[in-house]
């Protein structure tokens, strides 16, 4: 029988989610597992897969059609030996969170322009630290280095633009 593997630990996804997976795909069994030895018993019948299964049996599995990468970097699995002439769609979750991703990066940079670490530590401690004004900075009219626009990056490069940052990319045209 076909198989989808999910290369997660039991609980990951939850039952409902499995349910759905199963629905879907009723003509074929669900396995779940974390263990490579499991992943490789069943390997020769994967037709479909996703989550943290090794490279190595992904071109080692000889009917899969799919594999769905649990993150947005696919190039550990196009340097498996062969990979490129296996033949399954290899699709990834690039460019789902670059809103997320964005704010989180400009979260760190006003933390660490406004010191807020050392704000915090003194405030645990119940002491009042006064910051001199060459401790703190201003984020605006700094230049911010994005390496790799991805939807992240030109995410990341417009709302640093928005907050007056100086952003250099050619292809939004800041």
């Amino acid at each position: 029988m076909p198989k989808i593997l999910i290369g997660f630990k039991p609980g990951v996804l939850s039952d409902a989610q499995l349910d759905r997976v199963r629905e879907a795909a009723s003509d074929m069994r669900l396995v779940v597992t974390p263990d490579r030895d499991e992943m490789a018993a069943v390997v020769d019948d994967v037709e479909a897969a996703t989550g943290l299964v090794p490279g190595s049996l992904l071109v080692a599995a000889p009917r899969l059609r799919w594999f769905q990468a649990w993150g947005a970097g696919v190039d550990w699995v196009l340097r498996q030996l062969g990979a490129a002439e296996c033949g399954f769609i290899l699709t990834s979750t690039s460019g789902i969170h670059p809103i997320q991703m964005a704010e989180h990066v400009l979260a760190l940079l006003l933390a660490f322009a406004r010191r807020l670490p050392d704000a915090m530590r003194a405030q645990a401690q119940r002491t009042w630290r006064h910051m001199e004004n060459a401790e703190v900075f201003e984020l605006a009219g700094k230049t911010l280095l994005l390496v790799g626009l991805g939807a992240i990056g030109q995410h990341t490069a417009q709302v640093a633009a928005a907050l007056e940052l100086r952003v250099v990319d050619k292809r939004l045209g800041y």
